[in-house]
């Protein structure tokens, strides 16, 4: 791969990471709402997801998707019923200063791993980079390569989003703020569908 091509892909990586999504919204809701140190674990969860899928598909198993073009319709369902899932416990998160029982509905590492395989914004952008970015003459090096920088590049971009989220907290603390933004990011996380389920 040459040097043009790497930062061109960069900006792309950039710019799909950094741009609203579910998984940003995700990182923010968190953010506000259990703080930065326990929301790592969630962003940590969603580069991870985000690599290994990037990886797979690369490697090959987006022939499964040519192959089976009922796959994509069945995970867009499946992935947008999961969203919808989401928006609704981030919408009805309740206070900050959570009891011990709020406390355990964190999005973990594992959550936010398990979120990409059925998060049709990340199929979308990934298989879109790969046919952009990934040729049959691209090494194994190459696309492992790409791999780990879109996952760094995910995670820093993700982190962004949860460190606002904490900064956001000190101000949210206050009277029914929180609630009222609860609600505000659940709807925005559902409402982050919609360019989805038009493609």
């Amino acid at each position: 791969m040459t040097f043009n091509l790497y930062l061109a892909f960069c900006i792309y990586a950039i710019i799909t990471s950094v741009t609203p999504g579910p998984n940003n919204f995700m990182a923010l809701a968190s953010g506000v709402n259990y703080g930065i140190i326990k929301t790592i674990p969630l962003v940590l969860g969603i580069a991870f997801g985000f690599t290994i899928i990037f990886l797979l598909l690369a490697l090959g198993i987006n022939s499964l998707f040519i192959k089976f073009p009922i796959l994509m319709p069945i995970l867009k369902i499946v992935g947008c019923i999961y969203i919808l899932y989401l928006s609704y416990l981030i919408a009805f998160a309740g206070q900050l200063n959570p009891s011990s029982e709020h406390k355990n509905k964190v999005l973990g590492f594992w959550k936010g791993a398990f979120f990409q395989w059925v998060n049709p914004k990340s199929w979308i952008v990934l298989l879109g980079s790969i046919s952009a970015y990934i040729k049959t003459t691209t090494s194994q090096h190459d696309i492992i390569l790409i791999g780990l920088t879109y996952g760094i590049i995910g995670f820093i971009c993700v982190l962004l989003w949860a460190i606002v989220g904490d900064r956001l907290a000190h101000y949210l603390n206050q009277g029914h703020r929180v609630i009222i933004f609860n609600r505000i990011m659940g709807g925005l996380l559902a409402l982050s569908l919609i360019p989805i389920i038009n493609l």
